[in-house]
């Protein structure tokens, strides 16, 4: 008799603390994004199709977006 499928466990780490950090998205006077103490600039986004999204996505912070709009822009 087959075994059922399982699904797989995410290989993903949780902080020890499971506190909740703070995004900060910065976009007048240059663009950076901070999550708790770390910072991203500008120049550090290995795709600029990712940076041009967050961009997008923090000038609506109050409203979703849906997918077909940042697809068509981008």
């Amino acid at each position: 008799m087959p075994r059922p499928h399982r699904a797989r466990e995410p290989r993903t780490r949780v902080a020890a603390s499971n506190k909740l950090e703070a995004v900060r998205i910065r976009l007048f006077g240059g663009f950076w994004v901070s999550v708790g103490q770390r910072s991203i600039g500008e120049d550090e986004w290995r795709l600029r199709k990712a940076a041009s999204l967050i961009k997008l996505l923090g000038l609506e912070p109050e409203h979703g977006m849906h997918r077909e709009q940042p697809m068509d822009l981008l």
